[in-house]
């Protein structure tokens, strides 16, 4: 065990007597320690040493190898500093004459007298609250390579707590309103001692001065430094990767004064080796302009300090540490966009979770979206202390996170709720105990469950909690069908490489636009006697369908009349539940096979003087009817004669404008009431011998005619006597077939030529006296005869002498 701690005790002094510079403080002392050690790293990089008042070796501290010391008393370490200086004086003022640069800074806090701080300069307690350059052009202002530096005027909170006065001080920095140097040198020999009562050590952490103050205390620890300088690197800031990702070319800028950037170094150390293995950090870039890439082990989580390492080959070294964190703790940041899907001809439609996203984002990646029906939100509730808070989710969903709880005096409304002076710190671990993955959920309000964190005050529990679908009810895809349509409240959960999840709410509008499958069939429809015929819907359709179900069937023709014999285009439209319409025609072809109503009258007819008679439909028509309208009336018989008196059968036949044809019989009676044409002549007819004279109906009938013809031919007077003789008027009567009777005169003339029988008979007569003698006809006459007699008789010679 000796042996080792000889062997680390030799490295550590042969380590430090390496550095080129020391820094020496009460490492107890909390003012300006931070400060201090950032700025050392700094300038030297790790090319320096910490010392401490209560433990420091003075000949290991001030060596000859060693090219800037930094004795710091600020505060209440003064006096150590001052017992440190006065007891190794001889060595100090030796190490400084050789060549070092001796910074002494003190902003006493404790000693309210003056005191010496070495080389002759002592050193007051004097707040200053403002300081100002002793000379624009100085050096320490110049010359600096850390910038901003010089400023008219320097303002802080206290920017020194002493002035410094003493033979041989050259002025830098002096407090304002001639209070004096707050920051000077002094050569000693072939070294420089810097003489500060600054308080800029302290600014980090205390005071809030000008930033470039930070400037003034890296010149303050590099002036008058003849040595290598140390290269520079820029500050890498903490690093972050998910589990088994690289974070790739962390930009990093090196410098050196003396040094090209090229020839530079750089490495790196790893506090984590089993996070982050030292072979897989690589460094690339080249000059000036370097990167960093880190990969750590494959499923690791953790985090390792690491420190990277510029050497500039001549002994100086600057590092630059950070920080490297491999977890993912952060749930995916989720956006959502609403959107209008479309059922297909199925009646379906399937929605992946990916099409509600709008950009989520994940520090590691997204793994998968899910949805589900339902909405995430927010629900409060609050109770008394003593009394239950009753909390519910909306059906169906479980609560998910805790936002805010509170048990002691929160304060405002939901939404808004504020934790009071007195709080329960558990309280949202205890309330996420009873909530998550519940749908309810009832906690006591109650010291028992949270503790009493102000006794005596009576207290309420406040709880704000955010709800969403259960994990278990999320899916990759949905399928939404007819019974979705309109507006669907879902949630989005994005689940990134490291199970990390989050929700959001999105809003699926489900579109039926696919119109009706109409299918029709072409018919045949009759009119009925009125000449009418009606459709429905459904006597066309040939099984129209749609997917979420047709609400309605209509024609765009529904009744027929007669002008619609004949193929007729009719369209079926068909309207789906979701009004979607599709249309369809059809052929409807109108049929008229309802026959004419025949009615016919029976009808008497007259021949005419011809013996003939005609008819027309019309006359047997007795109103015969069709709704579509009668084309043609005809008769079987249309022509009567002689041979037709007496009653007729005759069929009236009606036939429609459609061809339908319908017969009905009536009773046509002729009649022949024409009288024969009677002709006669007149005769002349002689008595016969015996004074008579006969004659017949023809002697007189001159051609007596009759259509239909002659029966009987009469003579009112047939017989003619003596009586008679002369011009006799007879009648002609002639009565035809048909009993039908006419009569004509005629003049029949009764001659009497047949002469008389003269019958004489001799006589003897006796002249008388004178001669004389006369005789009468009836003298001679012996019987003389005639049929129609003699009316006179006459003598040729009737005297005789």
């Amino acid at each position: 065990m000796k042996k080792i701690t000889l062997i680390l005790l030799l490295l550590f002094i042969k380590l430090s007597a390496q550095n080129k510079a020391g820094y020496l403080s009460d490492t107890n002392q909390p003012w300006g320690l931070e400060s201090n050690i950032t700025a050392m790293n700094t300038v030297y990089g790790m090319d320096w040493t910490q010392y401490d008042y209560s433990t420091v070796d003075a000949n290991l501290l001030f060596i000859q190898d060693r090219k800037f010391i930094y004795l710091e008393g600020g505060d209440g370490s003064t006096s150590m500093m001052v017992n440190f200086i006065n007891n190794n004086t001889v060595l100090i003022e030796s190490w400084v004459a050789s060549g070092g640069v001796l910074l002494i800074s003190a902003a006493t806090n404790e000693i309210y007298t003056p005191y010496n701080v070495g080389f002759g300069i002592t050193s007051t307690l004097d707040y200053v609250e403002s300081g100002e350059p002793s000379d624009v052009n100085h050096p320490f202002y110049t010359g600096s390579t850390f910038t901003p530096i010089l400023n008219s005027v320097y303002n802080g909170s206290s920017l020194a707590h002493n002035v410094l006065t003493g033979p041989g001080l050259v002025p830098i920095m002096r407090g304002n309103a001639g209070q004096g140097i707050i920051l000077g040198e002094k050569v000693h020999g072939s070294g420089l001692v810097i003489f500060s009562g600054l308080t800029t050590p302290f600014f980090v952490s205390y005071w809030t001065p000008q930033p470039l103050m930070s400037n003034v205390l890296y010149r303050m620890i590099s002036y008058g430094v003849s040595i290598n300088t140390i290269p520079t690197i820029t500050a890498i800031a903490n690093q972050s990767a998910c589990p088994s990702t690289s974070v790739s070319n962390v930009e990093i800028a090196i410098d050196d004064a003396e040094t090209p950037a090229g020839d530079l170094t750089l490495s790196a150390t790893s506090s984590n080796q089993t996070l982050l293995p030292g072979a897989n950090i690589v460094f690339g870039g080249s000059g000036a302009n370097r990167t960093v890439s880190l990969t750590p082990a494959l499923g690791e989580n953790g985090t390792s300090s690491v420190v990277v390492t510029v050497d500039d080959g001549q002994g100086g070294t600057a590092i630059s540490t950070f920080i490297f964190t491999v977890e993912d703790n952060i749930a995916p940041v989720v956006l959502t966009k609403n959107i209008t899907v479309q059922l297909n001809a199925a009646g379906s439609v399937t929605v992946n979770a990916a099409d509600l996203d709008n950009g989520s984002t994940d520090n590691c990646g997204i793994a998968s979206y899910m949805l589900s029906t339902g909405t995430t939100g927010t629900v409060c509730a609050t109770a008394g202390e003593g009394g239950d808070l009753n909390i519910s989710a909306p059906a169906g969903s479980v609560f998910t996170g805790v936002t805010f709880a509170s048990y002691g005096t929160p304060d405002g409304s939901c939404g808004s709720f504020t934790e009071g002076w007195c709080h329960a710190s558990n309280s949202a671990s205890i309330v996420s105990s009873y909530l998550i993955g519940q749908n309810t959920a009832t906690i006591p309000a109650t010291n028992d469950v949270f503790g009493d964190p102000c006794g005596g005050t009576p207290k309420r529990l406040y709880v704000e909690a955010t709800y969403g679908p259960s994990v278990a009810s999320f899916v990759a895809s949905k399928v939404f069908s007819c019974a979705d349509i309109g507006t669907q409240n879902v949630t989005l959960m994005v689940t990134d490489n490291s199970g990390n999840f989050a929700f959001a709410n999105a809003v699926i509008t489900v579109e039926d636009k696919i119109t009706p499958v109409a299918l029709t069939k072409n018919i045949i429809v009759q009119l009925d006697a009125t000449g009418n015929a009606t459709i429905a819907p459904a006597d066309l359709d040939n099984g129209s369908t749609d997917a979420c179900g047709i609400d309605l069937l209509e024609l765009d023709i529904t009744s027929f009349t007669c002008v619609n014999v004949g193929p007729n285009t009719v369209t079926l439209k068909a309207t789906d539940v979701n009004g979607n319409v599709a249309t369809q025609t059809a052929i409807v072809t109108v049929e008229d096979k309802v026959v004419p109503v025949v009615v016919t009258k029976s009808i008497t007819v007259q021949l005419d003087a011809t013996g003939n008679a005609t008819i027309a439909p019309a006359d047997i028509d007795n109103g015969s009817t069709d709704a579509c309208g009668i084309d043609l009336l005809e008769l079987d018989i249309t022509s009567f004669t002689c041979v037709n008196v007496g009653p007729n059968t005759v069929t009236l036949k009606a036939t429609d404008v459609n061809g339908n044809v319908a017969t009905q019989t009536a009773i046509v009676t002729v009649e022949d009431k024409f009288v024969p044409v009677v002709a006669t002549k007149n005769i002349t007819v002689q008595l016969d011998a015996t004074g008579n004279a006969t004659i017949t109906p023809t002697d007189v009938d001159n051609g007596s005619t009759d259509a239909c013809g002659i029966d009987l031919l009469e003579l009112d007077i047939t017989s003619f006597t003596c009586a008679n003789v002369g011009p006799n008027t007879v009648t002609l009567k002639a009565t035809d077939v048909n009993g039908n009777v006419a009569t004509q005169t005629a003049i029949v003339t009764v001659e009497d030529k047949v002469v008389p029988v003269v019958v004489t008979k001799n006589i003897m007569v006796q002249l008388d006296a004178a001669g004389n003698a006369t005789i009468t006809p009836a003298d001679v006459n012996n019987g003389s005869t005639d049929a129609c007699g003699i009316a006179t008789l006459a003598l040729d010679k009737t005297s005789f002498s």
